[in-house]
């Protein structure tokens, strides 16, 4: 569970029902949360994609896909084409689920 508000990431693409990308996690002002969540042993998080997921008017998830690296340039930046393929993979999921529900 993330606390939803405006100071973090989740929270801001939950409360605006909008994607967020940060290609530069450290210039964020609660980024330290999101890192110590995801501590893992592994690099620390560079890059961040939030992506609302909206059903029937509300939110009933929100996705956060993160890239790790010992700098900015190991890890590629998210772009409009990741939020592109992320809203064909989640209609199509959508459609299924309700067409599944109907049947």
């Amino acid at each position: 569970m993330v606390p939803v508000n405006t100071k973090s990431l989740l929270g801001r693409a939950v409360i605006s029902k909008r994607h967020y990308i940060s290609n530069n996690l450290k210039k964020e002002k609660n980024f330290m949360a999101l890192n110590y969540l995801m501590d893992m042993g592994l690099s620390p998080v560079q890059k961040v994609l939030t992506y609302p997921i909206e059903f029937a008017g509300e939110i009933i998830a929100v996705l956060e896909i993160v890239r790790r690296g010992d700098s900015l340039t190991e890890a590629p930046d998210f772009g409009e084409e990741d939020i592109t393929r992320i809203k064909e993979v989640i209609s199509t999921f959508l459609s299924l689920r309700v067409a599944g529900e109907m049947g």
